[in-house]
């Protein structure tokens, strides 16, 4: 992704040494019902500090509070912040979703980007991508093809999380770090559908280069 990821936070130190590795800052912050105030405090310490504007849920399986999502993402705002789910919503939401899938037997499994709420996977969806399964797979089968769904699914969210509806027309939003500016247009519905249908995120990135090119 044309992107850049200058901080990682994490509730957990395991993955200090990847961030390191790829040059992005890493902040270690515990997270319990406790002292949850005060490390998302933390938190927006760090994304004010870093000029952070878009974050990314990882397998973070906590629950934003109301203040946090009022202080970085305020309603009026178009959202800065997107989760990705190893399920293809509304279905499973949660903990555990691969094994709940293969104790109900589905045949379908799939991933999710979509934006963050104050309901447990309940923001509005990006972008989904699904993969087949049948009775051979075992839980650790579906996880392993849940992978790249989770990957695809993530790609095509962050591309469409830049184009936003509004109104009749449309805003291309554009980060800073890609050089972007961000422009009304009235093509917004049709580009968002190129890019679902876009096969690679690689081709889904070349649309929105090439729309961007003619409106900025």
């Amino acid at each position: 992704l044309p992107m850049r990821v200058p901080l990682v936070v994490s509730n957990h130190p395991d993955l200090g040494p990847i961030a390191q590795e790829f040059g992005a800052a890493f902040a270690h912050v515990p997270i319990a019902a406790a002292n949850r105030e005060a490390a998302e405090a933390r938190h927006l310490e760090l994304l004010a500090e870093h000029g952070i504007e878009l974050v990314v849920l990882a397998k973070y399986m906590q629950i934003l509070t109301p203040g946090f999502l009022a202080a970085f993402d305020p309603p009026d705002a178009f959202h800065r912040v997107i989760n990705i789910h190893h399920s293809f919503l509304p279905a499973f939401k949660g903990a555990q979703p691969y094994h709940r899938a293969w104790e109900r037997g589905v045949k379908l499994i799939g991933a999710t980007g979509h934006y963050v709420t104050e309901e447990l996977d309940g923001g509005p969806i990006i972008a989904q991508s699904t993969v087949s399964v049948s009775h051979r797979d075992e839980v650790e089968d579906l996880i392993r093809k849940g992978r790249d769904t989770e990957r695809l699914a993530l790609a095509r969210e962050h591309l469409l999380a830049l184009v936003a509806a509004k109104g009749d027309h449309g805003l291309l939003i554009a980060r800073k770090h890609m050089g972007w500016t961000c422009t009304g247009f009235a093509g917004a519905p049709q580009l968002r559908h190129a890019l679902m249908r876009a096969p690679t995120p690689a081709e889904a990135l070349a649309l929105l280069d090439q729309a961007s090119a003619g409106l900025c």
